[in-house]
């Protein structure tokens, strides 16, 4: 178990809460409140951090609206080349297996916090359903809990997607739980809206 600083750890949380584009942790949607979805209409993006009752971290939950459509957002969720303009310290994306027909993968991302730091090494196995769902489950490295999926739902007749998150995480630090889930509470809106800006920018681009 490695002790990291608070500041490195907000650096790695960032890195990781994206770095998997997972598993039988949830099924089913996110249900919002009626306050949740006020909140989301006015903002754009609503996230829910809470503990874990199976022992990891923190549960998250996550839903953003990102105005391009299902296929654009896939294909920028997907691209190892393109990933560092999204998530944070990414260093080395790299795809290890994979399947002829699309339909699943095994990556490793290698992430730096801070310079002099030591290295973060992920490796994950993401099943796809193309442009609908990303599930995906922590296969090796460094951290000790990753698991989740990412559920994208055209709106407006395909022009806008909702994307929603569900994960269970946990950096292995020694850290205290609630530590965690406060840089996770506060760090994954900024995480996400730089996705939705790398999106956005491809968007423009076509």
């Amino acid at each position: 178990m490695r002790f990291i600083s608070l500041k490195q750890l907000t650096i790695f949380l960032s890195a990781i809460i994206l770095n998997t584009f997972t598993s039988n942790a949830y099924s089913g949607e996110i249900n919002l409140t009626k306050e949740q979805s006020k909140i989301l209409k006015q903002y754009g993006l609503i996230t829910i951090v809470e503990p874990d009752p199976k022992g990891a971290a923190g549960m998250v939950q996550a839903v953003i609206d990102i105005p391009v459509s299902p296929s654009i957002l896939w294909e920028t969720m997907l691209d190892c080349k393109g990933a560092n303009r999204f998530i944070k310290g990414l260093k080395r994306c790299r795809i290890l297996k994979e399947d002829p027909k699309g339909k699943w993968d095994v990556r490793e991302h290698v992430v730096n916090w801070l310079a002099l730091m030591p290295t973060t090494r992920s490796e994950f196995r993401s099943d796809y359903l193309k442009y609908r769902s990303i599930k995906f489950m922590r296969t090796g490295g460094d951290l000790k809990i990753l698991e989740g999926e990412w559920k994208l739902k055209p709106v407006q007749r395909g022009t806008k997607t909702r994307l929603t998150y569900m994960a269970r995480i946990d950096p292995g630090t020694i850290l205290p739980s609630s530590m965690i889930r406060a840089v996770v509470e506060t760090d994954l809106p900024k995480t996400l809206k730089a996705l939705r800006k790398e999106a956005i920018r491809r968007d423009n681009q076509n």
